[in-house]
């Protein structure tokens, strides 16, 4: 019976030590605009590509538990947490004593994907060595194809050219045409693109 006690206390002294070295991550969820406390929010928790999930109390309070192993003192710990469209992240570094991480979460508006239309942005200028006009198009939205025109209005000289763009494209389009006037505000050029039937419009001359 003696051995028996001894063995038993030996039992609970060693998983006391195991749950000593665990590292716990706990903190409070609530909402950004008003410090209202979140309950059934969904958190997540990654340390060193160990990830943990559970769901915030009542009280918005939340906790997971990491071996030493898995998530020790100085290693980065991300936070997540989202209810709905409330919404929130963070990066703290984990202590010797776990982390307690209080996130404020807020509201996030997913924009539709598949039928939103590009947005298109037109920039440009005409190199001052060799009177080059250099392009640039930047699509803010889906992949769409795209029709550039490049027109020099004084001689009424154009190019055109058709693009396929991808989803945040960035395009960047050389043209000479056979006479530049140099003569600064006189000699200006058109920019114009079109994608998902969005248009965009620039006009740049040199010296712009």
């Amino acid at each position: 019976m003696k051995k028996f006690l001894i063995a038993f206390l030996s039992l609970v002294l060693f998983v006391g030590v195991v749950s000593a070295s665990d590292n716990v991550v706990s903190g409070t969820v609530y909402k950004l605009r008003d410090s209202a406390v979140v309950s059934g929010a969904d958190v997540t928790v990654v340390c060193n590509n160990n990830i943990e999930k559970t769901t915030s109390d009542y009280d918005g309070s939340y906790a997971v538990f990491y071996s030493a192993g898995e998530c020790s003192e100085g290693d980065k710990v991300k936070v997540t947490a989202k209810k709905g469209r409330l919404y929130g992240t963070t990066v703290e570094t984990m202590s010797d004593f776990g982390l307690e991480i209080d996130l404020a979460i807020a509201d996030v508006f997913v924009k539709k994907v598949g039928n939103e239309k590009a947005k298109l942005q037109l920039s440009g200028f005409v190199d001052d060595y060799d009177q080059s006009v250099f392009v640039h198009l930047n699509n803010y939205g889906q992949k769409s194809d795209a029709t550039l025109t490049v027109t020099q209005l004084n001689t009424g000289e154009r190019y055109e050219e058709k693009l396929k763009l991808k989803k945040n494209d960035k395009k960047l389009r050389v043209f000479v045409f056979e006479s530049i006037n140099l003569i600064p505000g006189e000699n200006v050029i058109e920019l114009f693109a079109q994608a998902g039937g969005v248009r965009a419009r620039k006009y740049i001359s040199y010296y712009n």
